[in-house]
């Protein structure tokens, strides 16, 4: 069997119980850490599960899923992943191929980004497409994702704004930096002095919630990764004061 169990938003102490004796339980237990960084060790997962904990890299999760399913088809493997397991679709894919191939999965959820937004005020039920802003490389300066921004603000539609994980996770003024960029090459400034939502380290006691316009959320040095940006749409009366509150 293969189980994906998820470690929620911080760190092992948001595992649910229920996670718990499902890594208990696996004969192999691993952690992924790249689809969002974990902010806890395999040392301290191994003292709360009483087993060991390998760490997948990227590498491993991707190129070397079909050693994951093989060991799964003659083991109990879990991988324990932070956020909820089903956010990224590396994981979605790995749960298709057990399935292919006769292997029983299993999925025990958790807090999720994608919930734990909610405590900006605005209404889940309001978020348009989901983006994610990568790290500019050299030759690698994706852009498509601003109109999927200014589709959803056209349409009344809060955008939450996934922020880059690798090297050690985009800041909010760096993603900022990232859209202003943007705005400057393509001569047009509609973002340029709206109010974001920043929401740094989710979930955790360190966590930070601000809502200001973008010109000062770039001047914060407390907006540590992991990170994420929420541009609000139409506003309703309780939203705006919930926002008043940030």
């Amino acid at each position: 069997m293969l189980t994906l169990i998820s470690l929620g938003l911080a760190d092992e102490q948001d595992l649910s119980l229920r996670g718990v004796e499902a890594a208990k339980a696996c004969a192999s237990l691993y952690a992924e850490a790249y689809t969002m960084p974990l902010r806890t060790t395999p040392d301290r997962l191994q003292a709360l599960l009483g087993k060991p904990v390998r760490m997948l890299d990227r590498h491993a999760m991707e190129d070397r899923m079909q050693a994951l399913v093989r060991e799964a088809r003659e083991r109990d493997v879990g991988i324990l992943v932070g956020g909820d397991a089903l956010a990224a679709t590396t994981h979605t894919a790995l749960l298709l191929e057990c399935r292919k191939q006769g292997i029983p999965t299993r999925v025990v959820h958790g807090s999720s980004i994608f919930t734990a937004v909610a405590e900006t005020g605005l209404s889940l039920y309001k978020f348009g497409e989901t983006i994610s802003i990568p790290f500019w490389q050299q030759n690698y300066k994706p852009a498509g994702f601003y109109q999927t921004v200014l589709r959803n603000r056209k349409e009344g539609l809060h955008t939450l704004l996934l922020l880059d994980t690798a090297q050690g996770g985009m800041t909010v003024p760096q993603a900022l930096a990232i859209l202003q960029e943007i705005e400057r090459r393509k001569r047009a400034k509609p973002l340029g002095a709206a109010w974001f939502v920043a929401c740094s380290r989710l979930g955790g006691r360190d966590q930070v919630l601000v809502y200001a316009p973008a010109p000062q959320l770039s001047q914060r040095s407390d907006l540590l990764p992991p990170a994420a940006l929420v541009l609000p749409g139409k506003l309703n009366a309780f939203e705006e004061e919930f926002l008043d509150q940030l």
